[in-house]
């Protein structure tokens, strides 16, 4: 799946893969859960880099507030 997060003032299109569900109701009775990569260097970030990678890999787990019956 696309996005577009914005990181210090610049946003970047960047893909999340997301896992198949572990349950029969996502987001109910287990976490939506999606994961990636994105280049620091992409949104500015060239600081430290003797000290930080540029790749910064994510998770994203999501859990619904109020699901849909």
């Amino acid at each position: 799946r696309g996005g577009w997060p914005t990181l210090r003032g610049v946003t970047g299109d960047e893909d999340l893969q997301v896992a198949p569900p572990a349950c029969a109701r996502p987001g109910v009775d287990c976490d939506i859960q999606a994961g990636g990569a994105i280049e620091r260097a992409d949104y500015g970030m060239r600081e430290w880099q003797f000290a930080l990678s540029d790749e910064v890999r994510m998770e994203v787990r999501v859990r619904l507030l109020d699901p849909a019956p």
